[in-house]
């Protein structure tokens, strides 16, 4: 009994250590602009990052891509969107998808959310 009391006033101790008072505040972190200000239905520009999302029934890819002016909006590209190559030819949604290669993309707003309706690779 004593050695399972010991224990947990060593764990109690660790974690009341490890708990900031409130001493050092952290900077606020700044976000690049968003697509808040976005308007129009076609958007150019340069992906800067991606990952696969939603279940195996339902698969999309939600990507960054950052326009001219330095804004990064998210785009979700999912197997109904049209993609078709720097050639025109039609391709599969995930495939070609590379960091750093530009686009051309016609999107419509979804519960405030950038959908693609066709993603045109420029180079």
């Amino acid at each position: 009994m004593k050695k399972l009391l010991l224990a947990s006033a060593i764990v109690l101790l660790a974690c009341c250590m490890s708990v900031p008072k409130g001493g050092a505040q952290t900077a606020p972190q700044t976000a690049p602009p968003t697509s808040a200000a976005l308007t129009g239905d076609s958007f150019a520009g340069t992906i800067v990052s991606g990952h696969a999302a939603g279940a195996m029934a339902n698969p999309h890819i939600i990507a960054e891509v950052q326009g001219e002016d330095g804004m990064v909006v998210t785009f979700t590209l999912r197997k109904s969107t049209a993609v078709t190559e720097i050639d025109g030819k039609a391709i599969r949604f995930m495939k070609g998808f590379k960091k750093n290669r530009k686009v051309e993309i016609k999107f419509v707003v979804k519960d405030g959310k950038n959908e693609a309706v066709s993603w045109h690779y420029v180079s």
